[in-house]
């Protein structure tokens, strides 16, 4: 195994990564930077990342590289120089690089990320090299449609359905009403928790399906029209849009979730660890893009997030917080 260390993140932010003993005698180095890309979450293609041998002592805080780790700007350092980082070729042999029991209580590899306009991001053009950066974000997206991905039509009974939506009919209609209150105080989330198989996913698709069941004779035709095709946005916290390290833990909360919503809606193509220019991404310019695209005068936008649980428990693993630190990030987005 190897401790590594993301440049630019805390010293206390290192970690393990396992070493299997068939990957140390038959894989190169390029298989060890998907792996650790993968441990660190990291939101950058594999190969714009650079790994550096080092060997710095992690209980010595009198160390001068540690001191370096722990006292100069990361953006400044010269892994080279500074910290006698031996760059690791993609075609290198794991075992003819790194030890094969590396010495306990070493950070024993720097990962370096692209630097900052890299790491944000520059969408590729395939008419244009110019590496300036996209001002806006309608001026980056290609697609005048929304192409959301496929879902699956669940096949079981859901059992109290009716109830079910009934309740969520309720605030639908509480959310309406109070859809042109500038601060959106009256605005009410559904929270469904509880433990596997209970129905809380089930719940969340059934949302779309609100015109089903009878409405009022007091809800307005528009109301009614817009639940009859509703934008339906399902953001697995789990599967495609987990928690993402160098990115959930440096991006503002309007960032964070508007690029899952772009994701999941379909707005733009690619998967959320791909996304270029994500701080172009803010909650509000993504909605906009997304009611532009859908051209209804009432628009019901549901967005379901599922797995929250999972994206709490990873948030809370990698920066060592408490569970109501973690739950109150989720909930700033």
């Amino acid at each position: 195994m190897v401790l590594c260390l993301v440049l630019g993140e805390e010293v206390t932010d290192r970690f393990i990564f396992d070493i299997s003993v068939e990957m140390w005698t038959s894989m190169k180095i390029s298989h060890l930077r998907d792996g650790i890309k993968e441990k660190a979450s990291l939101s950058v293609p594999a190969h714009k990342i650079k790994l550096w041998k080092v060997a710095i002592p992690t209980k010595d805080m009198n160390d001068e590289k540690m001191k370096i780790l722990i006292n100069k700007s990361h953006e400044s350092i010269n892994v080279k120089e500074e910290l006698g980082g031996e760059l690791l070729e993609a075609e290198d042999s794991i075992s003819s690089k790194i030890e094969n029991v590396p010495a306990d209580n070493h950070i024993h590899i720097i990962v370096e990320p692209p630097s900052s306009p890299a790491t944000t991001g520059k969408r590729r053009h395939e008419d244009s090299d110019s590496d300036e950066e996209a001002k806006t974000l309608a001026s980056l997206l290609t697609s005048t449609i929304l192409q959301p991905p496929i879902m699956k039509i669940p096949s079981h009974k859901f059992y109290d359905r009716d109830q079910a939506l009934n309740s969520m009919l309720k605030v639908a209609r509480s959310n309406f009403k109070g859809r042109k209150s500038p601060d959106h105080k009256d605005h009410t989330f559904i929270l469904i928790p509880g433990g596997i198989g209970i129905g809380k996913t089930r719940m969340g698709w059934e949302s779309q399906c609100l015109s089903s069941i009878t409405t009022s004779s007091y809800d307005t035709p528009e109301f009614i029209e817009a639940l009859k095709d509703p934008c339906y946005i399902s953001i697995d916290l789990n599967n495609g849009n987990k928690y993402i390290r160098g990115f959930d833990d440096r991006a503002n909360e309007s960032v964070r979730i508007g690029a899952r919503v772009a994701v999941a809606s379909g707005l733009v193509s690619e998967n959320l660890p791909d996304l270029l220019n994500t701080n172009l991404f803010h909650f509000s310019d993504v909605i906009c893009e997304i009611l532009k695209r859908r051209s209804k005068k009432v628009e019901a936008i549901i967005i379901h997030l599922d797995e929250y649980q999972l994206y709490i428990n990873d948030f809370q693993k990698h920066k060592q917080q408490s569970w109501i630190d973690s739950r109150d990030f989720l909930k700033e987005c």
